[in-house]
């Protein structure tokens, strides 16, 4: 189920950084921003898919690993929330990242809370 929630920041990710690997490489503190938003996106996601893997194999129950999963969103929320800021800002200057930031950031941000809503619904 979170697999399908995951696509839309898989892609945007993927095509992010192939958008900045081929594209022209700009000087200047605010295209450094949008790197930076990307950078602690894509670290966010695959930390995400990490826990995921993890609670497939060892049969993470919400019951017994609910401080565990606590941890896990302390852990990774705030470099995302951080990815969205430093992504908005970098969207003021042209660059490869420009959209791709915020886009990845907002995507996976959905993605945490869709995985939060599955681990303690509302």
């Amino acid at each position: 189920m979170i697999a399908i929630w995951a696509l839309p920041s898989l892609i945007t990710m993927l095509v992010g950084w192939t958008a900045w690997y081929e594209g022209p490489h700009q000087s200047g503190v605010l295209p450094k921003f949008s790197l930076i938003g990307m950078s602690l996106t894509t670290v966010t996601f695959f930390g995400l898919c990490a826990f995921a893997i993890y609670a497939e194999v060892w049969g993470v129950i919400l019951s017994v690993h609910y401080g565990l999963l606590v941890g896990i969103y302390k852990l990774l929320a705030p470099p995302c929330v951080l990815g969205l800021a430093f992504g908005l800002i970098g969207v003021w200057r042209p660059n490869p990242l420009r959209w791709y930031a915020p886009a990845c950031a907002l995507f996976t941000a959905g993605l945490w809370l869709v995985g939060a809503v599955m681990i303690d619904p509302i």
